[in-house]
């Protein structure tokens, strides 16, 4: 015997989740899925896990532990990146000490 949370989440008889499969019903999801699955080699649940964990870790923030991490690898990696112009930035803006332009 099967019911709903609140959330309309399927839920078994003990109370606990149940997994049930996606149902895609945009024709273009579907057949990018199934591009994505040819070019890696791997079932559409698997290529299409790893392209939402892939996006994920792109748009979501990191968790608070991972946040300063984050921020100290990301500062790491820009200030070994080449200087392109090594005017000041003041001078790059083209405004002067007062903050007018130059």
């Amino acid at each position: 015997m099967t019911g709903r949370d609140s959330c309309g989440t399927l839920l078994d008889v003990a109370g606990t989740k149940t997994e049930l499969p996606m149902n895609i019903r945009s024709a273009k999801v579907d057949e990018l899925a199934q591009r994505l699955a040819r070019l890696t080699g791997e079932d559409i649940e698997t290529a299409l896990e790893r392209a939402i964990e892939e996006r994920l870790s792109r748009v979501a923030w990191p968790a608070s532990a991972d946040r300063r991490t984050a921020s100290n690898s990301f500062f790491e990696r820009t200030s070994r990146l080449h200087v392109l112009d090594p005017r000041p930035a003041e001078e790059i803006v083209g405004y002067d000490q007062f903050g007018l332009p130059s």
